[in-house]
């Protein structure tokens, strides 16, 4: 299974994909390092055995991952975090987020807080009256048990994003990642199962998110205002080489 994402697009979805067996969690080996290629695209995998590997990751979505926030909901530190790209490969026992977060602990000297803040929030809901879906949003049928050639997942990146098998839920995750957004998005649509969504939108010219939502997956994205729980970092360091 491999999924290439945009920067800021859920990984949290193929790791909570996994049953989570009754052991402590523990990273028992791990190379960190850090990627310095062209290709700004993201790819996870998680094989057989706890072994998960992480490709370009910023430490603000490591982050994400590790608290189950969005990125929006990430406050403090240092411009690197959401600019230098790292491959990790670590074998995982027990809650791979869990794990996750007493690896940033230890390589990172990662150290947060929590709190409540008033912030632009979003939720997603029907954007037609008659609860018409778009063309581009369908009701899934794919098998997406767990496993390493699980078809469902997040692919795409720059504008072009395919969503296969997932719940409404997670596709607002998603999309509280894209850069104009920035911001919670919670699911209010009412719609239950899973679906399919491919959707194209361009941030700088012709259709934005907002408009592609509506028409092409007849869904909308209407502001709030409310208060959100916050990870704001309090420490943190640039790894040391493997």
């Amino acid at each position: 299974m491999n999924r290439y994402v945009a920067a800021a697009l859920s990984v949290a979805v193929v790791v909570s994909a996994r049953p989570v067996r009754a052991q402590t969690p523990a990273v028992e080996v791990a190379t960190i390092k850090r990627n310095t290629g062209v290709d700004s695209r993201q790819g996870s995998r998680v094989l057989p055995g706890g072994r998960v590997e992480l490709t370009n990751m910023t430490l603000r979505t490591l982050i994400r991952i590790a608290y189950g926030s969005t990125g929006a909901q990430i406050a403090g530190g240092p411009d690197w975090i959401a600019a230098d790209g790292y491959d990790i490969v670590a074998k995982v026992t027990g809650d791979q987020a869990s794990a996750l977060k007493a690896l940033l602990e230890e390589r990172f000297h990662l150290q947060v807080h929590t709190e409540k803040r008033a912030t632009q929030t979003y939720a997603l809901q029907l954007a037609n009256r008659d609860g018409k879906l778009g063309p581009a949003l369908k009701l899934s049928q794919r098998d997406c048990s767990p496993g390493p050639a699980s078809p469902c997942g997040i692919q795409g990146g720059g504008g072009n994003i395919t969503y296969s098998g997932l719940a409404m839920a997670q596709i607002a995750t998603s999309i509280a990642g894209y850069a104009v957004v920035r911001a919670p998005v919670t699911d209010r649509t009412g719609l239950s199962g899973r679906y399919d969504l491919h959707l194209e939108f361009n941030e700088d010219a012709g259709p934005n998110v907002f408009t592609a939502l509506i028409e092409q997956a007849g869904l909308k994205l209407q502001p709030e205002k409310t208060q959100v729980e916050f990870i704001v970092v309090d420490r943190v360091e640039r790894p040391s080489p493997d």
